[in-house]
């Protein structure tokens, strides 16, 4: 288990704000990656903000970042801490000015591996790293590693281990989603009602209108139905706005 007094920042969160629901969450799920192997508490951001391409559709959202949500109500803090410990930005209000001064800056290019064995808690309590592209190329570079994590959570879930160890699905894969949301989710899947396959048929940002060229993403889409298991009668729940 983390110490508490031994803290991780990603920064700048900034180029990352601007993007997606799924592109955050990826690159979120880098930084626990890294917070886990390295044994720290996680520093995350407050909220999470989309861009206005996102949302402008929405009433009251014309400007980028207009909608702005607590992470708490997105995840389940609690139980996301049980397999790595976070706490809410900034960090000026997570640790000691004499300990922020202190802080170390370790280098970009730096692996998890080297940041544990050069600045472990009992001489660096609290590690900065400056992440200038988006957070989730730094799992995919493998420099921040995501494996141990990975490793971790099959463990708590009884997976085999030969289990895959994909790279930045540790949000995206709903299990930390807040109690409110997945009881949302739990009403949606009563009012459908049998077997059902949710896909992701195009982005909400570049979807202007449902025409045509939705209906030929949604074939293509049953074609990847087809891939996963047999043909037979599902439905496929998608969302055209």
């Amino acid at each position: 288990m983390a110490d508490s007094s031994c803290l991780l920042e990603w920064h700048p969160y900034a180029k990352d704000r601007t993007m997606g629901l799924n592109h955050q969450l990826a690159s979120l799920s880098c930084a626990l990656a890294e917070a886990h192997h390295l044994g720290r508490t996680l520093v995350l951001p407050p909220s999470m903000c989309l861009f206005g391409l996102h949302t402008e559709r929405w009433s009251g959202s014309d400007a980028p970042g207009g909608r702005c949500v607590p992470m708490g109500d997105l995840f389940d803090l609690e139980l996301l801490s049980r397999l790595v410990p976070v706490v809410l930005g900034p960090i000026e209000n997570r640790t000691s000015p004499q300990q922020l001064r202190g802080a170390v800056d370790v280098q970009r290019g730096l692996k998890s591996a080297e940041v544990a064995s050069q600045h472990p808690c009992a001489r660096a309590p609290v590690v900065r790293r400056r992440v200038d592209n988006f957070w989730f190329t730094m799992c995919s570079k493998r420099i921040a590693d995501s494996d141990s994590i990975m490793g971790a959570l099959h463990a708590a879930l009884g997976s085999p281990p030969s289990a895959k160890r994909p790279l930045n699905v540790l949000l995206r894969s709903g299990l930390f989603y807040s109690q409110r949301i997945k009881r949302a989710v739990r009403a949606v899947q009563r009012s459908i009602g049998g077997e059902y396959y949710s896909v992701h048929v195009r982005r909400s940002d570049k979807l202007t209108a449902c025409d045509v060229r939705q209906q030929q993403a949604e074939q293509r889409s049953r074609g990847q139905l087809d891939y996963v298991e047999p043909p037979k009668d599902v439905k496929v729940v998608g969302e055209c706005k």
